[in-house]
């Protein structure tokens, strides 16, 4: 798969993709795609969600303490933590009805924060696919 992405737009990576960045091992489109967009020096958010994802799943404290540098470099701007909470909550709301409940309450909040902020999303989890389809999510595909 080749991602695609319009590259005026700000990117916010999941922790899908920084977990791949990250694993030296791994090896998928979104890995690259932010590689790519590192190297080029492009625009790259972090939100509050995605920073506790890295952080809690880090093996170790140094590896914690090199990833929370490593992001705190991304830019965070105000991303209004209420406003977000609240987008997230009406984002479960309107699913739910629909047959779709989103397995991970934290990726409403991750996908709210991209909607407020205009961001597209850089990703590799099927919960983003009906925000994408209801709510008009940017993704980078």
């Amino acid at each position: 798969m080749i991602l695609r992405h319009d590259l005026s737009d700000d990117v916010l990576p999941d922790s899908t993709a920084w977990i791949d960045y990250f694993n030296p091992r791994a090896a998928s489109p979104e890995k690259e795609f932010l590689g790519k967009l590192i190297e080029k020096g492009n625009v790259i958010w972090i939100c509050p969600p995605v920073f506790q994802e890295i952080l809690q799943g880090a093996k170790s404290g140094k590896a914690a303490t090199f990833y929370k540098s490593f992001l705190l470099r991304c830019r965070r701007g105000r991303m209004g933590i209420y406003k977000a909470a609240e987008l997230a909550a009406e984002i479960y709301r309107t699913l739910r009805p629909k047959g779709v409940t989103i397995r991970k309450p934290n990726d409403c909040l991750i996908a709210a924060y991209a909607l407020l902020n205009n961001l597209a999303l850089l990703h590799h989890d099927k919960d983003f696919d009906p925000i994408e389809k209801y709510f008009g999510l940017k993704v980078v595909s």
